[in-house]
């Protein structure tokens, strides 16, 4: 098995506060997919009352994002990702979606 998978709730939350650290490091494909992302919302000429993201850990993606939307709301489980933006709704979920609103949000983004 080439990695490690990690089921682990508690572990998945410490791994990515681990990684939040370092990401300017390794952060060469999220940066590809970012701009790749961006790119195609920028063709779109729609302004968006509210997005949501999950876990995109971009700061620059997430003023991109802030500039898009009347109201941006970010996820992740760790809390060090949400520090990048200081304009968005901020929550510390995993995977479990349930809690925030339905039909609520025009565009959910994640990278």
């Amino acid at each position: 098995m080439a990695g490690k998978i990690i089921f682990n709730k508690n572990s998945l939350k410490l791994h990515r506060q681990r990684a939040a650290t370092k990401l300017e490091q390794y952060n060469f494909l999220l940066k590809y997919s970012v701009a790749s992302l961006q790119e195609k919302l920028q063709e779109v000429k729609y302004q968006h009352e509210h997005i949501l993201d999950i876990g995109s850990r971009d700061q620059q993606f997430f003023r991109f994002l802030e500039q898009q939307a009347d109201t941006l709301t970010i996820i992740d489980i760790a809390e060090a990702n949400l520090q990048l933006s200081k304009m968005a709704k901020k929550f510390t979920l995993d995977e479990d979606l349930s809690v925030l609103p339905t039909n609520k949000f025009n565009l959910i983004t994640s990278d």
